[in-house]
């Protein structure tokens, strides 16, 4: 409104100076109601302006049908504002108080068609802009929103191939010890299964859990692995309990102690350890989960099943985290193989991590 009452005042003003030194010089009263109509007819245009501009958009579908409409409109709208503030001074009784008035008004007509055609495709600019930018930011949101329910899809089907995996050792297990009349060990291990699935199902569809939930779950699963190696496998957990809280990937420690349990523990003939640690370095939060068997580079040929666990851990690490080296694998020096996750240091659910969600 500022700026249209200073155009009005300016309107005025180049209209007075027109009348003066004529035989009917104007007033500065009649000069300012002449002038204000020139601009007060917009406020009133404009909202059909833009309300064509946005029912018939200019676009490369139908740019040429846009174009005539606008051509027609602007042409229409254009007459229109002189015609209304002809008739603003008209009904203002302009015409019998200073005809020299009237005369520089009607000599200015062509360049006010011209200004109001302009003006006409200024504002139909502007909309389309608007129009424009609004659209990419839609869609923008659009195509984030459907590469986190994408990423969320991958980590789901990535987690529950894990579940299969490892529910199918566990009843294959429980199946030879059925066949040789073991059935006490068979009773636990089901046992224990139960209860390891029922802590599976309460988690939900959460991607994330405390490291405290994790190794609790880790453990459980461990009770059911003691049955099969009674004595000939030890477990030391080194988990501090300022990392307890901290937030990493639900079940991203079972498929590593699960690989090392099967090619660490498993083809030794005496004791085998799993060490199961955790610290916070420089922001990050490491995991370690280390065996003393043969180490990597020797049962790699005989490691199938293995790869599931673990291809499918780098893969919901890149899907949560991002691109990095995210789990790294090698041979400890005292013997045995050692993997190591490093996920970003956090005790609150993700919530603008590459597909993450909150736990």
């Amino acid at each position: 409104m500022t700026a249209l009452a200073a155009l009005s005042l300016a309107s005025a003003g180049v209209l007075y100076l027109g009348t003066v030194g004529s035989s009917r010089p104007a007033s500065l009263g009649e000069a300012l109601v002449m002038g204000m109509s020139d601009w007060l007819v917009w406020p009133a245009l404009i909202p059909a302006v833009v309300w064509l501009s946005r029912e018939f958009p200019i676009g490369r579908s139908r740019w040429a049908s846009g174009f005539l409409v606008h051509l027609m409109a602007s042409t229409v709208v254009a007459l229109t504002a002189i015609a209304v503030t002809l008739g603003i001074c008209a009904m203002g009784g302009l015409p019998y108080r200073s005809s020299a008035l009237w005369e520089v008004k009607l000599s200015a007509i062509g360049e006010w068609f011209h200004f109001g055609f302009l003006v006409y495709w200024v504002i139909v600019a502007g909309v389309h802009a608007v129009e424009y930018h609004r659209g990419l930011r839609y869609r923008e949101v659009e195509a984030a929103e459907i590469q986190t329910q994408l990423a969320r899809a991958q980590l789901q089907a990535l987690r529950m191939q894990l579940h299969p995996h490892f529910l199918f050792n566990t009843l294959h297990t429980v199946a030879t010890y059925v066949r040789d009349r073991r059935a006490d060990e068979a009773v636990d291990m089901i046992a224990n299964l139960g209860d390891l699935l029922r802590t599976s199902l309460e988690r939900g569809e959460r991607q994330e859990v405390s490291l405290q939930e994790e190794v609790d779950f880790v453990q459980r699963y461990l009770e059911i692995e003691r049955v099969r190696f009674s004595d000939r496998m030890r477990v030391e957990v080194r988990i501090p309990p300022e990392t307890r809280a901290a937030r990493v990937p639900a079940m991203i420690l079972q498929p590593l102690v699960e690989n090392a349990v099967r090619h660490g523990v498993a083809p030794s003939p005496s004791a085998g350890l799993i060490e199961i640690s955790a610290w916070r370095q420089a922001g990050m939060l490491r995991l370690r989960v280390r065996d003393d068997g043969p180490g990597f580079g020797v049962l790699d040929e005989s490691r199938p099943g293995s790869q599931v666990g673990l291809r499918n851990t780098v893969l919901r690490l890149e899907r949560l985290y991002g691109d990095g080296e995210r789990l790294h694998m090698e041979n400890h020096q005292d013997g045995g193989a050692v993997v190591t996750v490093t996920i970003p240091w956090h005790t609150e659910p993700l919530s603008a991590a590459p597909g993450g969600e909150g736990g």
